[in-house]
């Protein structure tokens, strides 16, 4: 009776060895989402430009050459592509397949503020030696005077 309980037990440990071995083993299910980001403009790869799933942190960058990849789990995932002073796009309902590989080419175009009016303000200091001599410059008549300074 004993000897059944410990071989039960035996295999009991083995099927569960073997269960935690085979999923280590096994692959996770995902698919890969790649592309190129470059500038609509010039046409140049735009390096280190973010690839993101909206709403979470996963996401990488695009390498030298412009390229990225992501790995992702199957489904369908929202994903926003930015780059400093260029416009950030949105890409929803990508779908991602299991063991496939879905391209996403992406040219992303300048940003572009509007600024308002800028004013700028500023008063001439009339009692120093330079306002002196400016004014004498500039009269059409000869003029002498003191400045504050020499005062």
């Amino acid at each position: 009776m004993i000897f059944n309980v410990i071989h039960n037990m035996r295999n009991f440990t083995l099927f569960i060895f073997l269960l935690l071995f085979v999923h280590q083993i096994l692959p996770a299910q995902t698919g890969t989402l790649r592309g190129k980001i470059i500038d609509a403009k010039t046409g140049e790869e735009l390096i280190g430009a973010t690839v993101v799933v909206t709403g979470t942190v996963k996401g990488t960058i695009s390498d030298f050459d412009g390229n990225f990849s992501l790995p992702l789990e199957p489904g369908t995932h929202n994903i926003t592509i930015s780059y400093i002073s260029y416009e950030t796009l949105n890409f929803p309902g990508v779908e991602i397949k299991d063991g496939e590989v879905t391209l996403l080419n992406v040219n992303l175009g300048e940003a572009s503020v509007a600024l308002e009016e800028v004013k700028v303000v500023a008063r001439s200091r009339q009692r120093t030696e330079a306002a002196l001599q400016i004014l004498q410059k500039k009269s059409a008549m000869v003029l002498d005077g003191i400045s504050a300074q020499q005062i």
